[in-house]
């Protein structure tokens, strides 16, 4: 590995830690976080079960149970989302979203979309292409490879 290539790696990380601490900025102003708006989001679109419970979240999410935990129970607290023990099984809880949750997740998704089109407003087209691009054989080889 060239010294250019780490540097990459270090301007995709400082990317990501900036964008994702600026992301938490904007979202603060409606008393979520980034983690807070994915769970969200997992609960109401992307799990295909009838049920969603902490562990899902953990698998889905690849966090430890601790933290979920307490993002759950903020979440809770907030009024984003109730907790209701699974008929099928008494020893799990299935999370489901309140009103308000789907309210928030709303305005979080728009947040979302607003700030990627931020992102890339001013970007060259060329320039883009060539970053998905990059990414997309970035991803291919790290998921096909042992690495």
């Amino acid at each position: 590995m060239k010294d250019s290539d780490i540097s990459i790696v270090i301007m995709l990380h400082r990317l990501n830690h900036h964008m994702y601490n600026r992301h938490n900025e904007i979202l603060s102003e409606h008393d979520i976080t980034v983690q807070q708006s994915r769970v969200l989001k997992y609960i109401l679109s992307d799990s295909k079960k009838q049920f969603v419970n902490q562990k899902d979240i953990e698998n889905a999410m690849n966090l430890k149970g601790s933290s979920v935990s307490s993002l759950i129970k903020t979440m809770i607290d907030k009024g984003l989302i109730v907790k209701s023990q699974n008929p099928l099984d008494g020893r799990y809880y299935n999370l489901t979203v309140t009103e308000k949750g789907k309210e928030i997740d709303k305005i979080a998704f728009n947040i979302f979309k607003e700030f990627n089109v931020n992102l890339i407003n001013g970007i060259n087209e060329n320039v883009l292409n060539h970053f998905k691009d990059f990414f997309s054989e970035s991803f291919f080889f790290f998921f096909c490879n042992d690495y």
